[in-house]
């Protein structure tokens, strides 16, 4: 269900973005590894929220971004795959690593276009 509080952030951080005379027609939103947002809930809050408005109809791309092992003695990155087994040990060195997980959750980018003309900028 939080999904619709995070849609509703969404949806206001792009209004407040948008420049006058243009319309959204896609939102890129990035989330953490350690961030659980089901993208068929959080588009149909989107999509309910945004009805009248100058995001009316927009996509939204969610991109997950995977965590990182780091090692702790050769500073070597490997990326974790979420809801794999995690590897304590470096592949590259034997040292051991640790698990780098962010909860963040944030708009990216948006894509708008001319309310006149249509014309995708």
């Amino acid at each position: 269900m939080h999904e619709a509080s995070i849609a509703h952030g969404i949806l206001r951080g792009a209004l407040a973005a948008l420049p006058d005379g243009k319309k959204i027609t896609r939102i890129t939103i990035v989330a953490g590894a350690q961030v659980s947002v089901v993208l068929e809930s959080l588009d149909l809050y989107f999509q309910e929220l945004s009805r009248g408005s100058l995001a009316e109809g927009a996509l939204l791309d969610l991109q997950q971004r995977a965590g990182k092992l780091v090692c702790k003695s050769c500073g070597q990155i490997h990326e974790h795959v979420r809801g794999t087994p995690v590897s304590m040990i470096c592949k590259t060195c034997g040292g051991a690593n640790r698990l780098d997980i962010t909860n963040e959750l944030f708009l990216e980018s948006m894509e708008v276009e001319d309310l006149q003309d249509g014309g995708a900028k």
